[in-house]
């Protein structure tokens, strides 16, 4: 099997996601090179090249000009994380990538909560409550 050159587009504060890539690097690390994307230095030359892209962010901090690099080389634009609204999926397509999302232990939690919010506002009748 060949190794991919992988880039992770992580989330630009280091602050945030701190548990992140972890689960990720993990299952990978040992198949395929992953780097990741330092939002300090030019675009162009981190992305040129790569086989995938991982991105936990999308617009603002992954522009237009950063897809059509990670097209010419790229075939797999993986989403890692609950959902695709952050990514600009029908632009992503129009330059012939893929786009696959990966839920994982990253949403579980978020997904839970959701449940959970949608499951209180039923039980205690919200919209009534509220008019």
């Amino acid at each position: 099997m060949k190794r991919l050159n992988v880039l992770y587009f992580s989330h630009p504060d280091p602050t945030l996601l701190t548990e992140w890539p972890g689960p990720l690097a993990d299952a990978i690390s040992d198949r395929h090179d992953m780097r990741f994307f330092n939002y300090d230095e030019r675009a162009e030359p981190q992305i040129a090249g790569v086989d995938a892209v991982v991105a936990i962010v999308g617009k603002p901090f992954v522009t237009h000009d950063m897809i059509d690099v990670a097209a010419e080389f790229a075939g797999l634009w993986q989403v890692y994380g609950t959902g695709l609204d952050h990514a600009e999926v029908p632009y992503l397509r129009s330059k012939g990538l893929q786009v696959a999302n990966c839920p994982g232990p990253g949403s579980a939690v978020a997904l839970a909560e959701c449940a959970m919010m949608h499951m209180l506002i039923l039980t205690k009748q919200y919209s009534r409550a509220r008019a």
